[in-house]
């Protein structure tokens, strides 16, 4: 029996038409993001009851967000510390007062944001250093600077990091929106008119909604315990939040290969929020511009994931299942199986092949590789002996 001839082709994982935006998830774009429907059904099949979740690509927080809602006790890991706030804040459940205060302390910075054209407040005076981000001019207008200048400086002086967070995750969530830059999926300049306080709006809208989300999300979620480290999966046992822990299952999506570079496309949101995107864009995995160049070679994804999954399952349970989303690739123009060269690097480094799902991605995701739409995806589940 060949590998692909035990992936099953199963429509009940296709979810087509489900809502993937519900509670917080909507907070922050992430193409690519794997839709919260697999890890929901992945929890009800594969997880104990009071078991514990692990997952060591955990961009978004999409897995643990579900696995708080189900009640169970979950660390999610990413390379990225934007990726590290934006999980944060969708799993971080607000109390009332500090909605209430949110709501209060937004309509003092709107109106501030509307005196910075009446009252000849400046950049300077708002955001001093903004003369020193790189490339700022080239990518956002005189006013969507003065805004954002205006609207950082005022989420600095919130009164903990949790609220920090919630903020600084809106306000990363409208970067791309209010600058040149076209879309999350295409990093080329296109000229954007704002008009003055435009910038302002579309921020209070954004945390006006993910404030009402949060209200949602506070009712439903659960106690259990969340946490997120940032850290390089390759060493994932060494983080220093992780040593002599073990998790009963693994549910992650690790970046796929030549399809996106999460450095690139979120760069403008890393350069306002003060995050060094050097080591992500030195350490990142299966990154877009590395496996577009002439002789690139797949071998070394795998090789980067292998280590990953080596240090992964240094961290599960006997008897614990890691369950791995995935679509293929293009490297060099040629198709690359991905799923199957990460069930040989799972079965290389003790993980047990169980079954392989495969499912159709629905037609308005913007899952891409090398350009085109990614329409399949495969989920691994494997087992720890």
């Amino acid at each position: 029996m060949t590998l692909q001839s035990q992936f099953v082709r199963d429509r009940g994982w296709d979810f087509a038409g489900e809502d993937t935006q519900y509670l917080t998830h909507n907070f922050h774009p992430f193409p690519g993001k794997f839709i919260p429907q697999i890890p929901k059904k992945l929890m009800e099949g594969l997880l104990p009851e009071g078991g514990s979740v692990l997952d060591p690509f955990c961009g978004s927080g999409t897995t643990l967000v579900e696995a708080n809602l189900v009640g169970n006790p979950c660390v999610g890991v990413d390379l990225n510390p934007l990726f590290v706030m934006v999980s944060r804040a969708k799993t971080t459940r607000l109390a009332k007062g500090e909605m209430l205060y949110l709501e209060r302390w937004l309509d003092q910075v709107s109106e501030k944001g509307g005196s910075l054209y009446y009252s000849g407040l400046g950049t300077k005076r708002v955001y001093p250093s903004v003369e020193q981000k790189p490339d700022l001019s080239g990518w956002f207008s005189a006013t969507a600077i003065k805004e954002i200048g205006l609207i950082k400086s005022e989420i600095s002086h919130l009164p903990s990091d949790r609220l920090k967070d919630f903020c600084g995750t809106a306000l990363s969530s409208i970067l791309v929106r209010v600058s040149y830059q076209d879309s999350d999926t295409r990093y080329a300049r296109v000229e954007k008119k704002l008009s003055p306080t435009q910038t302002m709006q579309v921020f209070r809208d954004k945390l006006n909604d993910m404030i009402d989300r949060m209200r949602d999300f506070s009712v439903r979620a659960s106690d259990a315990k969340v946490e997120v480290v940032c850290h390089d999966a390759r060493s994932l046992a060494e983080a220093p939040e992780l040593r002599n822990r073990t998790f009963d299952l693994v549910i992650t999506s690790p970046p796929y290969v030549n399809a996106y570079d999460y450095h690139k496309y979120h760069r403008q949101r890393m350069n306002w929020l003060d995050v060094d995107s050097t080591p992500v864009r030195t350490l990142e995995i299966g990154g877009h511009d590395r496996y577009t160049r002439k002789n690139a070679d797949p071998a070394t994804y795998v090789s980067d994931l292998k280590k990953c999954f080596a240090e992964t399952s240094k961290l599960m349970k006997q008897g614990g299942r890691c369950c791995v989303v995935i679509g293929d690739g293009i490297v060099g123009g040629k198709a690359v199986p991905t799923h199957e060269l990460i069930v040989d690097a799972l079965w290389g480094v003790g993980l047990k092949f169980d079954y392989g799902i495969t499912r159709k991605v629905d037609s308005s995701s913007k899952y891409f590789r090398n350009g085109a739409r990614i329409e399949a995806e495969y989920i691994i589940v494997t087992k720890k002996p």
